[in-house]
């Protein structure tokens, strides 16, 4: 219940950021500042990952809250969950990193590979991965964590360059009307490096090892770099630095 309460929250920042209601493309159609979107997305997420340390903080210093804690959420939370932190705290940070260094396109990809690919390699892994790495994952989770992924982004792209037309930067359809390998070679660069990652990624070490934070970063940063290996676009429609608007609110 949990996973599908923040997967849902995943997928709907990144979307939000980029309707009519907070600046649809400004690029292309001179909407209004970006700083709002960014600044209620920043909050929330800040949010949840304030409540999640503080809950970890209280339930490992005090036994009385732990067993609450147990007792209550036991049906929502992960068996490895119980006496070590919660996964909700590296998720936080995952997405706090996308919305603090990456552009908006790529914040969207990097989610919907998480929120899609991730939950799909599990399910398809646990249903029919005979073939077992060392670390308990398996071929038929990373293949299916791929296929999703790549399809994912794929509808995704698709619609963008419906709605951004093909002179975005990540449209799918050049001005000519052929299809444009770079968009498929970087997304298809990106999630393959993606999947690897969340093959070798642990759950039961550290905060700074959970794929649940490696995985968005790890999709972004393949995704821009074999965006730019391709010769996609600059880096500076990968990388969007939002410093300026959170400096000002503090």
């Amino acid at each position: 219940m949990r996973r599908k309460i923040f997967h849902s929250i995943g997928l709907i920042f990144p979307f939000t950021m980029e309707t009519k209601l907070f600046d649809f493309f400004p690029e292309y159609t001179g909407g209004i500042s970006e700083e709002p979107t960014y600044l209620i997305v920043f909050s929330v997420i800040s949010l949840m990952l304030s409540l999640a340390v503080i809950l970890d903080f209280l339930r490992f210093r005090f036994e009385k809250v732990n067993t609450l804690f147990k007792s209550t959420l036991r049906q929502i939370i992960k068996e490895h969950e119980i006496e070590r932190y919660n996964g909700s705290i590296p998720y936080a940070l995952g997405f706090i990193f996308l919305f603090l260094f990456m552009s908006n396109p790529m914040i969207s990809l990097s989610c919907i590979i998480m929120v899609i690919a991730d939950p799909a390699a599990a399910i398809m892994g646990s249903k029919w991965g005979k073939l077992r790495f060392s670390n308990g994952k398996s071929l038929v989770g990373s293949v299916a964590f791929f296929l999703t992924g790549f399809l994912g982004c794929c509808i995704y792209l698709g619609a963008r360059t419906i709605y951004a037309g093909r002179g975005d930067p990540f449209s799918l359809i050049d001005l000519d009307g052929s299809l444009r390998f770079s968009v498929i070679f970087c997304i298809l660069g990106g999630n393959i490096f993606a999947a690897m990652i969340e093959l070798f990624a642990a759950k039961k070490t550290s905060i700074l090892l959970d794929d649940n934070l490696l995985v968005p970063v790890g999709a972004a940063l393949g995704l821009a770099f074999f965006g730019n290996l391709s010769g996609l676009c600059p880096l500076e429609c990968f990388f969007d630095l939002k410093f300026s608007w959170l400096i000002g609110i503090l």
